[in-house]
């Protein structure tokens, strides 16, 4: 037998030692490092073993990967997410700003923009058909039956005023949330104090809906805009400017089982969609892409499937490396035409993350843990979407990530469309009061996935 010698064996010991201190796991995965580390030593003092424990430890290898995929499948979701349920389609209800600032939107050079206010009229006609049509400006009136026969009318829109709070009492008049509302307009006004009065009462009215089990919504998009010099409310862009644009919104109170559908119009023609309480992906729709290759750690985004839920990734480490893999988290139906309304909402939400873990083989009744620091297998990139995966050595105690997204309540384009100034000449002025009563009122993670690491 020959004998290793004793300083080699403290190093490897020593590096063992430190290496495992990285790690959240404790006493408990040094020990087991530790031991294995003195079983594969012992094995060297031995010619004829190393061929005998090689084939074992193929076996013992296929049946800890059988074990672990299992250990896998089993992995408890904590609560249920708030999904878009469809229900029975509702009548839908549309009030539009009447003002004359309007007619800047429907100038009949702005043919091919997605986000024109044409293409906005027609995409509710067509998707939703609201009737009657109702006007807001200096009063709430009937201006016509069908959206796209009404609204492309320059001569309708002659209020001098926007009144748009007097639209209000007709939608909380709607205690049983019996249709949805929409408004369209400019949302400006000429007086400051009115203007952030408007939005006040608003987010008042939003917060009650929900609470009766409503949804609410905001669409907004830089629209093509002409000036138009007899309302002294609307933007005031040069007028020789060739791609001047202007705020238009669409502020959607939906309806029970009714907010994909809805929703899924406006995301079609606006750039931008806020939506309280935001709707969670489903998670069986969540992956991991790899962004990066390394030769020290791989990535299986579809390790296990669990079944009724989603995916389990696998970050799978050859030796101990702090080189990371780079990854994102992407949806595999954020592409569908049913699911446009969702993957825009999550889009225009200001997102942040936090990861729990507990161990894969873990007891039953074992508590997830949060996890903080870079001292993990799992660690943040660059934003709540991407992540960088490291190991700690293969014979690492596998351990279960769970990764969840959660809204501030606050929409990530607002810093364009809010002004600062009742002067701003663009800019909508109040229209961040509408969205102070928001933050932290989500219904809990809008995004889950999962990661097995060692």
């Amino acid at each position: 037998m020959t004998r290793q010698p004793q300083t080699d064996r403290r190093t490897l010991l020593h590096a063992a030692w430190r290496l495992t201190g990285r790690s959240w796991l404790g006493l408990r995965t040094r020990a087991a490092v530790l031991l294995a580390g003195m079983v594969l030593s012992a094995a060297k003092c031995d010619g004829d073993r190393p061929i005998i424990e090689e084939g074992l430890n193929r076996q013992a290898a296929a049946t800890l990967g059988s074990e672990d995929r299992a250990a896998a499948a089993g992995v408890p979701s904590p609560d249920t997410l708030h999904l878009w349920r469809t229900g029975p389609r509702k009548p839908v209800e549309l009030y539009v700003d009447l003002s004359q600032s309007m007619r800047g939107f429907l100038d009949e050079q702005f043919s091919t923009e997605p986000a024109r206010y044409r293409n906005v009229i027609a995409i509710i006609d067509a998707r939703l058909a609201p009737s009657p049509i109702r006007g807001f400006g200096s009063q709430v009136r009937v201006v016509g039956r069908t959206a796209a026969a009404t609204l492309d009318d320059k001569g309708i829109y002659t209020d001098g005023n926007t009144q748009m709070e007097d639209v209000f009492p007709l939608i909380a008049a709607d205690s049983q949330l019996g249709a949805s509302h929409l408004i369209v307009g400019d949302g400006r006004r000429s007086d400051p104090v009115r203007a952030n009065a408007q939005y006040a009462r608003m987010r008042q009215l939003a917060a009650d809906w929900i609470a009766r089990g409503g949804t609410f919504a905001v669409a907004a998009s830089q629209a093509p805009f002409t000036p138009v010099a007899s309302d002294p409310s609307g933007c005031r862009v040069q007028d020789d400017a060739d791609d001047a644009t202007c705020p238009l919104y669409a502020f959607a109170f939906l309806a029970p089982g009714d907010e994909e559908r809805v929703a899924n119009a406006l995301a079609e023609r606006f750039q931008h969609l806020f939506v309280t309480p935001a709707p969670a992906a489903e998670e069986r729709a969540v992956t991991f892409r790899a962004l990066t290759q390394t030769q020290e750690i791989s990535l299986e985004p579809a390790w296990v499937e669990r079944p009724g839920l989603g995916l389990v990734a696998r970050s799978r480490g050859r030796v101990a490396t702090m080189n990371p893999l780079e990854a994102e988290i992407v949806l595999a139906d954020a592409d569908a035409p049913e699911r446009r309304a969702r993957t825009a909402a999550l889009a225009g939400q200001e997102v942040r993350a936090t990861v729990h873990a507990r161990r894969l083989h873990a007891t039953p009744g074992e508590a997830w843990e949060p996890v903080t620091g870079d001292a993990q297998q799992v660690i943040a990139g660059k934003d709540p979407f991407h992540w960088r995966f490291v190991s700690f050595g293969p014979d690492e105690e596998r351990i279960a990530f769970r990764i969840e997204l959660l809204t501030s309540g606050m929409p990530r384009w607002l810093g364009g469309f809010d002004a600062e100034s009742a002067n701003d000449a663009l800019r909508t002025y109040g229209l961040g009061r509408l969205f102070q009563g928001f933050a932290g009122t989500g219904t809990g993670p809008v995004l889950r996935a999962y990661v097995v690491a060692n």
